[in-house]
């Protein structure tokens, strides 16, 4: 039976082999596409970096880049020439997959025995990235070191509801109780106490 990890392990090194070094051609002559293009190049850059750390089991949340903004700007560029379509096409396409190689980069750690309690464990999973916004910006403002992630059509179609709609929480393995109390609290604070507390992960998940 074929380990996961090794699989994972197979797909890192196939990305970082597609994606590295950048593919994409040169942005029509746009302002806003060029910006796109540099973001794109930063969010690329690292997203390899994410990847390295993780096959070499030094993964640590403050290499995790967030994508939200990149893919806003993305879906709100407006315009009717061929050539800027096509490109956006190219741009999101290749946005797509970066995000699938960092969701893989995240899994992989989490499959592998990484020393100094840098595992994370889900602890809360969000309706859309709003909503894990806010909890994860609670509670790193608490000190736990945390991260989200949704995959990447609900980011896309900003989606809310359902399978593709929900963006998971990690937070440290060492961390996770202390999490998981602050998101119970929070949560408590918001609703009724009578109310069953949504989307908190438990001991037993993952």
């Amino acid at each position: 039976m074929t380990n996961p990890s090794q699989n994972m392990f197979e797909q890192l090194q196939n990305a970082l082999n597609k994606q590295s070094p950048f593919p994409l051609p040169t942005p029509p002559d746009h302002p806003e596409l060029i910006r796109l293009f540099h973001e794109l190049q930063a969010y690329n850059q690292s997203v390899m970096q994410v990847i390295t750390f993780a096959l070499n089991d030094d993964l640590d949340l403050d290499d995790i880049p967030d994508g939200y903004l990149l893919q806003s700007r993305i879906d709100s560029f407006e315009t009717t020439k061929p050539e800027e379509i096509n490109f956006l096409e190219q741009v999101n396409k290749f946005k797509q997959d970066l995000d699938e190689s960092l969701e893989c980069a995240l899994g992989y750690a989490e499959n592998q025995q990484v020393p100094s309690g840098q595992l994370y464990t889900e602890v809360y999973q969000a309706q859309g990235q709003l909503d894990a916004s806010i909890m994860l910006a609670f509670l790193k403002a608490n000190g736990i070191d945390a991260f989200s992630s949704q995959e990447s059509a609900g980011v896309t179609y900003g989606l809310t509801v359902g399978p593709l709609g929900i963006a998971r929480i990690y937070a440290r393995t060492n961390q996770v109780d202390e999490a998981r109390n602050l998101i119970h609290g929070m949560v408590n604070s918001q609703f009724n106490d009578d109310i069953e507390t949504p989307g908190i992960s438990d001991s037993s998940d993952g």
